[in-house]
């Protein structure tokens, strides 16, 4: 179970990396 949640969080750090990138470029 913890593995899971450790990819879940990884999963959405790079969500929000990728986020922030789009802005970044966007903007």
């Amino acid at each position: 179970m913890q593995v899971n949640q450790l990819d879940h969080v990884v999963l959405t750090v790079a969500g929000i990396d990728r986020t922030t990138e789009f802005y970044q470029r966007a903007a």
